[in-house]
């Protein structure tokens, strides 16, 4: 909404850069499963922008503990991707 942008603040940040990302994860007894899938390595995000296929066959980020998994039909299905 208009009324709460503080347009002088913001051109402070013009030409900066950058982007925030935040993970959604489920905190097990045996650790964590991070249930955000977006491209989060700079080659994940170069391969998305140039049009390259998301999700991808690999994972390059096995560290992350992502969850892969879609929606198709209304049935969550759970995805085949291996670590590099």
């Amino acid at each position: 909404q208009e009324k709460f942008l503080n347009r002088e603040r913001l051109e402070d940040f013009r030409g900066f850069g950058g982007i925030r990302l935040e993970d959604n994860v489920v905190v097990t007894a045996d650790g964590c499963i991070n249930l955000t899938l977006c491209p989060r390595a700079a080659q994940e995000v170069l391969d998305v922008m140039s049009g390259g296929q998301w999700p991808p066959k690999e994972d390059v980020l096995p560290g992350m503990k992502r969850n892969w998994v879609t929606c198709r039909g209304g049935k969550i299905e759970k995805l085949n991707i291996k670590s590099v």
